[in-house]
């Protein structure tokens, strides 16, 4: 505890506060460096020679990158040089390079643009095939030869092209190379599927032998007694009606299903926005035990992030007054290019 007197210097003032807080920072910042370059020293010394060779080329090679270079995602540049031939670094011909989607057609890739019809020309002329525009978030995909990527970022109105950028689900359980690899994912979401239509068979058989448990469907959120959401509804007669809620996730392919069973009532899925997969009917399942009375509304999450933005403003537009998800994209660009 601080008392009276305490910190004061000989001289009997107490030291100006900016001043013993800018050398206390400083001493922390001096001891932080010192450490990083200790176990920096530690790390290299279980390190061969070739590997600490390997990594002082990479370091060399970024710093000596053009500007239209420095627009790449790393990814990128070493894809482009590896199907040239070409070198990625001084001694390094390879490395293991992760693009989501390419074909003999060339590269899917993200580019950050000021978007324009001459900027959309240029692109064309590289061969690019343009698969999706969104003037608003200055997004475009494309197609386009590894081999061409250099002469793309060289147009001065391109920030920053990366890879495919792909969206998972809080729920999902894919290994990473699963969610890298698109013949893996959609083997793991084809099983995911058939075990989902077996469950339902399951319960639909259960069901006609049973009968239906009243006003929760085939079964009951586990979230709605643990958020005593159904004590709230019996108190203060709340069940969400005259409130819009709006969901994005993967899809809704099993919607008609989980109707069918009494899980879920009426769902407006916005136009060509149904997605593929059920996250997204998992989670409206959820909120109907939660909120039966509220009106519900569904656009997938999935296409790209630009899409994923429209569709928030869409649902927005539509009178949603909550919007929930459950997407991620490992980049996201708040705070930067790209």
């Amino acid at each position: 505890m601080h008392r009276r007197g305490e910190g004061e210097a000989m001289n009997g003032r107490r030291p100006q506060a900016p001043y013993v807080l800018a050398t206390v920072v400083l001493a922390i910042a001096l001891a932080t460096i010192a450490g990083a370059s200790r176990v920096a020293a530690q790390q290299a010394e279980g390190l061969e020679p070739e590997a600490l060779a390997q990594i002082e080329a990479l370091a060399n090679e970024k710093a000596a990158r053009t500007p239209a270079e420095r627009k790449l995602d790393s990814q990128v540049l070493y894809a482009s040089r590896m199907a040239q031939g070409e070198a990625i670094a001084a001694g390094i011909q390879t490395l293991d390079v992760e693009l989501p989607d390419v074909n003999a057609q060339g590269a899917v890739l993200d580019i950050r643009v000021e978007v324009s019809q001459p900027v959309l020309d240029q692109f064309v002329a590289l061969d690019a095939e343009i698969l999706e525009v969104n003037e608003e978030y200055n997004h475009v995909r494309v197609r386009i030869d590894l081999s061409q990527v250099e002469a793309l970022a060289a147009i001065p109105q391109v920030s920053f092209v990366q890879p495919k950028q792909q969206a998972i689900t809080s729920g999902a359980d894919l290994p990473a190379a699963a969610m890298l690899d698109p013949e893996s994912a959609r083997a793991t979401r084809d099983r995911k599927l058939v075990e989902r239509a077996e469950t339902l068979a399951s319960i639909q058989r259960a069901l006609q032998v049973e009968g239906a448990l009243p006003n929760v469907g085939s079964q009951n959120s586990q979230g709605d007694p643990k958020h005593q959401a159904n004590t709230a509804r019996a108190i203060f007669g709340a069940d969400g009606t005259g409130v819009r809620i709006g969901v994005l996730s993967d899809g809704v392919t099993n919607l008609a299903a989980s109707q069918g069973l009494g899980d879920l009532g009426p769902v407006t899925v916005l136009p060509g926005q149904a997605g593929s997969g059920d996250e997204g009917t998992a989670m409206l399942e959820i909120i109907h035990d939660l909120a039966p009375g509220a009106e519900l509304y569904f656009a997938t999450g999935f296409a790209s992030i630009a899409s994923f933005a429209d569709n928030i403003r869409a649902l927005r537009d539509v009178g949603c007054d909550i919007i929930v998800d459950d997407i991620g994209y490992f980049v996201e660009t708040p705070f930067q290019d790209g």
